[in-house]
């Protein structure tokens, strides 16, 4: 399982350099224990193997470590591609959103429309870029 971790952060930063780190370790204890926790019921302390002696939220966040499981290349390619296909109020919505976070200014965005008006494809091609 460390090895998969190990691998897969070696895909997104590639560098000859790179060594297993103690967070790869931590990060593949904690999703064995999740696993015994889904399928037993039971963390690994009770099932007298070692635990993490710490509060999981402080070491490593498992959601935010999934959500950076990306292939940029992938995503940079996926977004040349459909760019082009956004109509004009699309493509100014995406404009200024990323216009906004490229600035760092902020602030809570709000996007409204009818059904079948491709909000998800936009949101979808704003994350990918971001």
């Amino acid at each position: 399982m460390s090895e998969d971790i190990f691998l897969r952060a070696l895909r997104q930063n590639p560098d000859p350099h790179k060594q297993y780190s103690e967070d790869t370790f931590i990060e593949s204890l904690l999703l064995l224990e999740d696993m015994c926790v889904s399928v037993n019921k039971k963390h690994l302390k009770k099932m007298g193997l070692i635990s993490l002696e710490c509060d999981r939220d402080s070491v490593i966040d498992i959601d935010i470590l999934r959500e950076k499981q990306y292939d940029v290349n992938a995503l940079q390619i996926y977004v040349a591609a459909q760019i082009r296909l956004l109509i004009n109020h699309q493509r100014l919505t995406y404009d200024s959103v990323i216009e906004h976070v490229w600035s760092g200014n902020g602030g809570l965005l709000f996007l409204d429309a009818q059904g079948g008006t491709g909000k998800t494809f936009l949101l979808n091609l704003i994350l990918a870029k971001i």
